[in-house]
C-alpha cells in the first residue's frame, strides 16, 4: 500500500506543480488579452496548449497507474480517493502506510486548490476573450454602417442615385 500512495502522492504532486507553470501562464495570457496585442496573443497560445496537453497527459497517465494497481489487487469499487481511503482504513495499515496516505491527501488538497485557480483563471481569460470578439463584432458592424450611410448632406455618394431633391445641385 506504502508504495502505490507514494507513487500516487508523486502523481499528484507533478500535476500540482505543472498547473501552477499553467497558471502562471494564463495569468500572463490575460495581461495580453488586456492590452490588446495579436501578435503576442498568437505567440502565447502555444505555450498555453503545450501545458494543458502535458496535463492530460500525466493526468491519463495517473489514471493508468491507479487502474492498474485496482485491477492488480482485484479492487472492484470506483477509483477515487475516497474508495482509497477506505480501502486504507479497512485494511491494517502500518506507520509508514499512514504516514505515506497523509502525504497524498495532502498532495490531493493541492492539487484540489490549484485546479480551483486555474478554472478560475481560465474562465476569466474566457471571458475577456468573449468581451473581446464582441468588442470587434459592434465595431466592425458600426464601421460597414457607417461605410454605407451618407456622412453628411450634398450629393449622394452613389452614381447611380443621381442628386436628390435636397442636393445644392438641383
Amino acid at each position: 500500500m506504502k508504495d502505490f500512495l507514494e507513487t500516487l502522492s508523486a502523481y499528484l504532486d507533478s500535476l500540482t506543480e505543472l498547473n501552477i507553470r499553467l497558471l502562471a501562464a494564463l495569468r500572463e495570457y490575460q495581461d495580453l488579452l488586456v492590452d490588446g496585442a495579436p501578435g503576442n496573443i498568437e505567440k502565447a497560445t502555444p505555450i498555453v496548449d503545450r501545458l494543458t496537453n502535458e496535463v492530460r497527459r500525466l493526468e491519463e497517465e495517473r489514471r493508468k497507474f491507479v487502474d492498474g494497481v485496482f485491477s492488480a489487487n482485484g479492487w472492484t469499487e470506483s477509483r477515487n480517493f475516497s474508495n482509497i481511503k477506505a480501502r486504507v482504513e479497512a485494511e491494517g495499515v502500518s506507520d509508514d502506510d499512514a504516514v505515506a496516505f497523509e502525504r497524498a491527501t495532502r498532495s490531493r488538497s493541492n492539487l484540489i486548490e490549484i485546479l480551483a485557480q486555474v478554472d478560475a483563471q481560465n474562465t476569466l481569460n474566457m471571458t475577456l476573450v468573449g468581451q473581446g470578439l464582441t468588442f470587434a463584432e459592434v465595431s466592425f458592424r458600426t464601421l460597414l454602417g457607417s461605410m454605407n450611410k451618407q456622412d453628411g448632406y450634398g450629393p449622394s455618394k452613389s452614381s447611380e442615385e443621381g442628386p436628390s431633391f435636397l442636393d445644392a445641385q438641383v
